[in-house]
Formats: C-alpha cells, structure tokens, sequence
C-alpha cells in the first residue's frame, strides 16, 4: 500500500491518498513510511523527468549534464534498500522512464 500510496501522491489523487494510507497504516505501515513513499515519489517524479528529457533529446549536451538533484532520500530509507528500490523502479515503470526503470 505504501507504494501505491506513493503513485497516488505524484497524481494529486486526494481520495486514493486517504485510502491507501488508511490501508498502509492498517497493516502496520509507520508515519515515517508513509512520508517516504511520498518522498520517493517526489524523488522519482523529478528523475524521471530529467532522465526522460535526456533520452528524447539525444543531445550529447544534456546526456553530459548532471541532473544535481539531491537524493538523501536514497541514502538511508526507512523502508529498506530492498523496499525502496522496488518502489523506485515501480514508480519508475509508471512514469515510463526506461533509464530509471534499467537502473533500478
């Protein structure tokens, strides 16, 4: 739930936000889980639009350029690197970004 929770952030879905966290805290999901499926959301919203943009540029320019987004988020997540990551190339197959999806 926590990851579809996430997905329902990054639509400004306020229904299925309610919903799933409901869900998510009923099968023992924490705050701090819950904010970091918002976050990773957040997080991979941002990836998958630069990374997207670069991909149908194909200008080396932007391949070149770093994307400089800060991802602390990615460094000690709450749910587990395990949980994370799989959340991150869900969300990231969502989005349709095929760098994100082969990277995770």
């Amino acid at each position: 739930m926590v990851f579809k929770r996430s997905t329902a952030v990054n639509n400004q879905n306020a229904p299925l936000i309610a919903c799933y966290t409901s869900v998510a805290k009923q099968t023992e999901a924490t705050d701090a889980d819950v904010a970091k499926a918002a976050g990773c959301a957040s997080l991979l919203a941002s990836n998958n639009i630069f990374y997207r943009f670069r991909h149908f540029t194909q200008k080396e320019k932007y391949t070149q350029t770093p994307a400089r987004i800060r991802m602390p988020l990615m460094m000690k997540p709450v749910t587990g690197k395990g949980f994370f990551e799989l959340m991150s190339l869900a969300i990231s197959a969502v989005y349709g970004c095929e760098i994100c999806v082969n990277a995770h």
